[in-house]
C-alpha cells in the first residue's frame, strides 16, 4: 500500500504544471549605469539569474528610492511580459530609451524599456516582488505595497543613503551609480565601479570600447596597505561628483570637501580604514583648487615615472635624460596612468648676439 500511495504521489509530481513551480525569486540586481557616454538619461538595471527557470518577470517592479525627505520610492517599470529564456547565470537587461546610441552601438537590445529616473548620486534601487511561499509567480502589483524594501527581491543603496532598506539583504557603496564610463557592478557581495558588461535575455553582451582595465583608477604607492581597492575607487568617484574640482574655490575647500566624504565612508563602513590616507591623498595631490596648475608626468632616464603638481604647463620640466608631459587627469592618482599625455613643447631657443668689444681710444693731450 505504501508503494502505490509512494508511486502515486510521484505521478502527481510529474503531472503538475511546471508554471506552479517555476521561479523568479532566485536572481538578483547584477549591473547598475546611470548617466553614460555623456547622457545622463542614458540608465540601465541588469538582473541575473542564479538558476534555471527564473523566467516569470511579469508584474515585478523596478523602484528608485531618492535621498531627499522621507525618501520617497518612484515606480520606474512595472514589467510587462516573462522572460523567454531562464538559465543559470542567464541576465536580463532593463534600460531607458536611449539604446538607439549606446546600446545599439555596443551591439545589444535591452528586454525592457523605463523613463530615467535614477539619481546618480544617491538612492537604492528596487527589484523584484513579494516571494510566496509555494514560489508561485509575482503576485498581482496592487496586491503588495511598493514602497516597502522588504517587498522586492534585491536592493542596491549607494552614495550615502540612509533611508529604508531590506532588511538584511541590501547592498551598499559610497560611490555613486556609475562614473560616466564604468558601471556600479557586483563582485561576490560587494558592489563597486568596474567595466561595463551589460547583456539581455537573448544572450547578446555589450561591448565598450571606452572602458579598459586601465580606466580603475589607482591609489598612490599602488594602495598598498587599502583592503578593498574597488571601495576606494567607489569613494573616489562620490568625491568626484560632490566636490566638483573646476568649482572649488580654492585647494583647501577642495580637500575638506573630500575629507568629509571619505570620513563619512569610513563611519559607514563603506570604505576600509586602512584605504582612508590613500583616497585623502588623491584628492590631496590635485590641481583641483589651484588656478592654472597641472600635474606633470616626468619620466627619468632610467625610466622611473612620477607624477607632481606644478603651478603651470612651463614649470613642468623634463629630468636631465628624460621627458616630462602634461598629465590628462586632475589628480596624480590617475594622470599618468593612461597613454593620453600630452607633451610639453620647450619653449623656443633665443639667440645671443655678441658684440665685439670696443678698444678705448687715447685722446691726444689724456
Amino acid at each position: 500500500m505504501r508503494r502505490i500511495t509512494a508511486g502515486l504521489v510521484a505521478l502527481v509530481a510529474l503531472l503538475t504544471p511546471v508554471r506552479s513551480h517555476a521561479l523568479f525569486h532566485i536572481t538578483q540586481i547584477d549591473e547598475v549605469m546611470s548617466g553614460a557616454a555623456g547622457n545622463p538619461n542614458l540608465q540601465y538595471v541588469q538582473i541575473r539569474m542564479l538558476a534555471g527557470a527564473q523566467t516569470f518577470a511579469a508584474n515585478t517592479r523596478l523602484t528608485f528610492f531618492s535621498c531627499g525627505a522621507g525618501n520617497p520610492g518612484t515606480v520606474l517599470l512595472l514589467v510587462p511580459s516573462d522572460l523567454a529564456t531562464g538559465n543559470a547565470g542567464g541576465r536580463w537587461i532593463m534600460a531607458s530609451p536611449d539604446d538607439a546610441t549606446f546600446f545599439a552601438a555596443a551591439g545589444i537590445h535591452p528586454d525592457f524599456h523605463f523613463p530615467p529616473g535614477i539619481d546618480n548620486a544617491c538612492g537604492m534601487i528596487c527589484w523584484g516582488a513579494p516571494v510566496g511561499s509555494n514560489f508561485q509567480p509575482p503576485a498581482v502589483p496592487s496586491s503588495w505595497n511598493a514602497m516597502d524594501p522588504n517587498n522586492y527581491v534585491d536592493c542596491w543603496a549607494y552614495g550615502g543613503y540612509s533611508g529604508p532598506t531590506k532588511t538584511g539583504m541590501t547592498e551598499t557603496t559610497a560611490g555613486p551609480a556609475g562614473n560616466g564610463t564604468m558601471s556600479l557592478i557586483r563582485s561576490g557581495t560587494s558592489i563597486g565601479l568596474a567595466c561595463p558588461t551589460p547583456a539581455n535575455d537573448a544572450g547578446a553582451m555589450g561591448t565598450f570600447g571606452a572602458c579598459s582595465a586601465t580606466t580603475t583608477t589607482t591609489l598612490p604607492g599602488g594602495g598598498l596597505g587599502c583592503a578593498d581597492a574597488s571601495a576606494a575607487a567607489a569613494v573616489r568617484a562620490t568625491i568626484t561628483a560632490a566636490c566638483p574640482c573646476a568649482q572649488a574655490t580654492s585647494h583647501r575647500t577642495y580637500v575638506k570637501c573630500a575629507a568629509g566624504v571619505v570620513k563619512q565612508a569610513v563611519s559607514t563602513g563603506t570604505l576600509p580604514k586602512s584605504c582612508k590616507r590613500q583616497v585623502k591623498k588623491c584628492a590631496a595631490s590635485s590641481t583641483c583648487g589651484h588656478s592654472g596648475a597641472v600635474t606633470c608626468c616626468r619620466t627619468t632616464a632610467k625610466g622611473v615615472r612620477k607624477c607632481s603638481v606644478k603651478k603651470s604647463s612651463a614649470a613642468c620640466k623634463a629630468p636631465k635624460g628624460g621627458t616630462a608631459c602634461i598629465g590628462s587627469q586632475s589628480s596624480c592618482c590617475d594622470a599618468c596612468n593612461g597613454t593620453a599625455c600630452a607633451a610639453v613643447t620647450p619653449p623656443p631657443s633665443t639667440t645671443t648676439t655678441t658684440r665685439p668689444r670696443a678698444t678705448p681710444t687715447t685722446m691726444p693731450g689724456y
